[in-house]
Formats: structure tokens, sequence, C-alpha cells
């Protein structure tokens, strides 16, 4: 499961794979655009 973060105007995704904490940078992009990243990245099938 991923989470969003922003931080500084910028967003990002963090999520967990074998016990690690990843992230990785969206951008400066708007909420809803941020939110359905998310949501493709918890349902990749979407």
């Amino acid at each position: 499961m991923a989470a969003l973060q922003l931080r500084d105007g910028s967003y990002r995704l963090l999520f967990r794979y074998h016990c690690k904490q990843y992230s990785f940078p969206i951008g400066k992009v708007s909420k809803e655009e941020a939110e359905a990243d998310g949501l493709r990245v918890n349902h990749p099938s979407r």
C-alpha cells in the first residue's frame, strides 16, 4: 500500500517493499493528480 506525502509543494509516493521503505517523487502536481497516481500504485489493474 502506498501513501502520499506533500513536501515543500511537491508530492511523493511512499511505499514498503520487503520491509524497506522507498519513495518515488511525483512532482508539483495537483492533489487530484497525485491521488490518481497513488491509486494506480495501489491497484495496478485500474
